[in-house]
């Protein structure tokens, strides 16, 4: 008698690091769904059934299993239990085989998944499969995904009692040794699948930044509706260091790990513009991929579309008082303020150190220091009073600067783009007049893109075609847009560093005293070829450099420097952590 094997897919939108992820859009087709299409290529498989919870919060995920005609199991037991989870369906389907599959690996490979199941059906001795061992130096790139006899897994079950034991699917045997299979079936692999090591299952934004690259690319090749090739990727991977890079960093949750959970506040709007929830956003991405963080991001101001924030998990607030922040640093182990100003009884909070938990204040200056367990200072500079002071609770250089990660671009030939930043707000209503300089120029040598900020007014265009200058209305990519720039113009602040960082030749100017005198001549020392106190003088840079856009050595020095800032946060957090636990 045939046995019956079902594909059992475990899903919760919860998750801590990446929210709503099987839903996430792959190529324009949930996450879920390729997961999906992947596995009705296997052939051995009797039925394939998403296992999730029967809270409110996983509806979405029900309403799209019931509309694309896929089984759905919503477990009424703990949301935590997943062994318990995808034991409810094994039992009610009275499986023979299971293959347990996570619903975050969309490139399961269905053709090792078959290998793997036609070397256990029928074979009653055999109580697991596994691919042929490797040299210790060697990995599968494979993730997400087991083969278990049910007689085996009623094993686990039984000897699973522990939460993380329950948390995680084959625990007791593969990490802790609480049970062994009596018998092993192993299937040799196509070496190819051991050639590179590199992570493949979406845990973080950064790991769904990396596979919607590679759902994009694959499309761009039109293969209709192939699956995307493993091999291929692979391919990719051998051959593009930019694509390794992009996810190749961030940490492997182990299995009886914590998750620090954090609280980050920030600011944006008119006053604030969006500087301080950009770098926010950095520091919750850098939290995730570095310390498998739980981070939950609080911003105080109107709501706006903002790159990629729907990936993290946050909250719009209109003021930032001391019962918010109370209600929302409750369940934290750690908290972050970057604020433009604290609100009185903010300050008063934080004076009095009723917060019981590490805090971290971000940019903020020498009077606020004793509110904070540690000082971050993004700058290059810090004068000597402060670095003596304190100089075990501050951090300060080239290496602090807390910026989005930015995609590298190929630049398309012809017309050359200058890429114009006012900031969030414009505060020094540059769109009134300097359009107009622009255009008057440099409107020959380059294709002016000027971007409006979320909280800007529109800015006051000559009549020119669009050839020449181009309005971008709070465009949500402008990592994208820095990136595939020839230049950029910009205001000092975040967006100057971050262009800098991106490898664009960049000319700032400072028309509203955002760096202070000592910054401004280490600039002009050091870097005089890309900081200008004066618009006009900024704009007339840019039309001498406008024959060559080649980054120079000076760019490429600081861009190296400030690369090293994540890791550099990353450890000063997890001291924190550790020095409170």
């Amino acid at each position: 008698m045939a046995e019956k094997i079902i594909a059992v897919i475990g899903a919760r939108l919860n998750s801590s690091r990446l929210p709503r992820k099987h839903l996430l859009s792959l190529a324009g087709e949930p996450m879920i769904s390729h997961i999906v299409k992947r596995l009705q290529q296997v052939e051995l498989i009797d039925d394939i059934i998403i296992a999730t919870t029967a809270d409110d919060y996983n509806i979405p995920l029900k309403e799209w299993a019931l509309s694309s005609g896929v089984d759905c199991y919503a477990h009424t037991g703990d949301v935590d239990d997943l062994v318990g989870r995808i034991d409810a369906v094994v039992q009610k389907a009275d499986a023979d085989v299971l293959l347990y599959v996570c619903g975050d690996c969309p490139l399961i490979e269905p053709e090792t998944i078959n290998n793997k199941l036609k070397a256990i059906k029928n074979k009653h001795s055999v109580d697991l499969v596994q691919l042929s061992p490797l040299p210790p130096e060697q990995k599968y790139i494979h993730e997400g995904f087991d083969v278990y006899r049910r007689s085996f897994w009623d094993q686990m079950v039984a000897c699973a009692e522990l939460p993380f034991e329950r948390e995680h699917i084959g625990a007791v045997y593969h990490s802790l040794g609480k049970v062994a299979p009596q018998q092993i079936a192993y299937v040799d692999e196509d070496e190819i699948y051991s050639s590179i090591q590199h992570r493949i299952s979406v845990d973080t934004p950064t790991d769904y930044r990396f596979m919607r690259e590679v759902y994009s690319r694959w499309s761009s090749l039109d293969r209709g509706q192939d699956i995307v090739d493993l091999k291929w990727v692979i391919e990719q991977l051998s051959k593009d260091g930019d694509l390794r890079a992009m996810n190749g960093f961030v940490r492997q949750k182990g299995v009886e790990d914590k998750s620090p959970s954090i609280s980050i506040y920030a600011e944006a709007g008119k006053d604030a513009g969006l500087g301080h929830l950009s770098r926010m956003m950095a520091a919750a991405t850098i939290l995730q991929d570095r310390l498998s963080a739980k981070v939950r991001l609080i911003i105080q101001g109107d709501p706006v579309e903002f790159d990629d924030l729907d990936l993290i998990d946050h909250l719009w607030v209109q003021r930032l008082s001391s019962s918010v922040v109370l209600n929302t640093s409750e369940a934290a182990d750690l908290c972050i303020f970057d604020l433009k100003s604290l609100s009185d009884d903010l300050a008063e909070l934080l004076k009095a150190k009723s917060l019981l938990k590490p805090l971290v204040g971000v940019d903020f200056g020498k009077n606020y220091e004793d509110m904070f367990d540690h000082n971050w200072v993004p700058s290059f500079y810090l004068p000597k009073d402060r670095q003596k002071n304190n100089a075990d609770a501050i951090s300060y250089g080239w290496d602090t600067y807390l910026l989005r990660t930015f995609p590298k671009m190929k630049r398309e030939g012809g017309v050359k783009k200058l890429l114009v930043l006012t900031g969030g707000s414009d505060p020094a209503k540059l769109s009134a007049w300097l359009p107009e300089l622009l255009v008057g120029k440099i409107g020959d040598t380059f294709e002016i893109q000027w971007v409006q900020g979320s909280y800007a007014q529109p800015p006051s265009v000559p009549a020119v075609d669009n050839s020449v200058f181009k309005i971008l209305k709070a465009p949500v990519n402008i990592p994208q847009l820095i990136s595939a720039s020839d230049m950029v113009l910009c205001q000092y602040g975040v967006s100057f560093f971050e262009a800098i960082k991106a490898g664009v030749n960049t000319v700032g100017f400072d028309v509203i005293g955002a760096a202070t005198n000592e910054e401004q001549t280490y600039l002009k020392t050091h870097m005089p070829e890309t900081f200008y106190p004066s618009v006009e003088e900024a704009v007339n840079a840019v039309s001498f450099m406008s024959a060559n856009t080649e980054m120079s050595e000076c760019f490429i020095n600081y861009s190296t420097k400030m690369s090293k800032a994540p890791e550099r946060f990353a450890h000063q957090i997890s001291m924190l952590l550790k020095a409170s636990s």
